[in-house]
């Protein structure tokens, strides 16, 4: 059973694949680093890492698994 937040980062995710049931780890990870003022968001601040820019190419992986994965071959990471 999911907590209510986890339903949420989910259902998030889901919107980003359009529903396809093709959610990865990244675009979960994507969907957390929407959260500004968590603890992710405050440690990522304090080394200096850009949050935006790490979500979009956390995105752009992401995309770019779920486009391999659709093929006939596809590959499951």
């Amino acid at each position: 059973h999911r907590s209510e937040n986890s339903k949420e980062l989910f259902s998030r995710a889901n919107k980003i694949v359009n529903n396809s049931d093709r959610i990865n780890c990244l675009h979960l990870f994507s969907v957390i680093l929407e959260e500004r003022g968590d603890s992710i968001y405050t440690l990522f601040q304090e080394f200096g890492i850009n949050h935006e820019e790490l979500r979009n190419k956390a995105l752009f992986y992401a995309n770019l698994l779920h486009k391999l994965n659709s093929d006939e071959d596809s590959l499951y990471i």
